[in-house]
């Protein structure tokens, strides 16, 4: 990604729209992702579209 466009959102609004989406047109109950401990960004990204932190796999 081109450094200006960082930290304007893109990612985050672009999540909330596909988590919506798969919520309105499948029939799942939950959505769950991993990142990188040492990947505080894309965290964020997660926690901001509504993800909840829920533990660190350590192996």
């Amino acid at each position: 990604m081109i450094s200006s466009e960082r930290k304007k959102g893109f990612c985050t609004e672009a999540l909330k729209i596909f988590v919506d989406f798969l919520f309105l047109s499948q029939t799942i109950e939950r959505i769950q992702a991993t990142t990188d401990y040492r990947n505080t960004g894309s965290q964020r990204v997660l926690e901001k579209a509504g993800f909840t932190k829920e533990g660190i796999i350590r192996k």
